[in-house]
């Protein structure tokens, strides 16, 4: 079962418990909360994985990405030495790989900002999903012990 399902279930069972006579405290099965804590408590570090995961994947696009610019830029400057050898196009050789260049950092600080963004965009709703978990997770724990007294 999933982390969302085993909160649902253990808010659900609490909300559904009957309640003492004369009172709004409720009867539950102690030891099936206690366990279905526990298999909350297990899930919990496969969502901190995913988190995990996505940080690996950004560094690794990242990477990537850095690469594949430091290898367009190295091609280019190739292809320059070439033209530069050519004396009679040697002008419009350096105009245009000047152009290339400045394309090149463009699209590479294009694809960085991209990244950052894509990945800023995934770690934020990971983080919120940590967090209303936990929240809830801080809210049935409290109910739990409220109920215990």
């Amino acid at each position: 079962m999933e982390f969302i399902e085993l909160l649902d279930d253990l808010t659900a069972y609490i909300e559904n418990s009957s309640n003492l006579p004369l009172s709004n405290k409720g009867v539950i099965d102690k030891v099936e909360v206690i366990e279905t804590l526990k298999e909350i408590k297990s899930k919990i570090p496969e969502e901190l994985n995913k988190a995990k995961w996505v940080l690996k994947e950004r560094e690794r696009i990242i990477k990537e990405a850095k690469q594949e610019a430091e290898n367009i830029l190295g091609n280019s400057e190739k292809q320059l030495m070439r033209l530069i050898d050519e004396h009679e196009i040697t002008k419009s050789a350096k105009n245009k790989a000047q152009e290339t260049l400045k394309e090149l950092a463009q699209k590479k600080t294009e694809v960085n900002n991209s990244i950052r963004e894509y990945v800023g965009g995934m770690l934020k709703d990971i983080e919120a999903n940590l967090e209303g978990h936990l929240v809830k997770i801080k809210e049935n724990i409290r109910e739990i012990e409220k109920n215990k007294k």
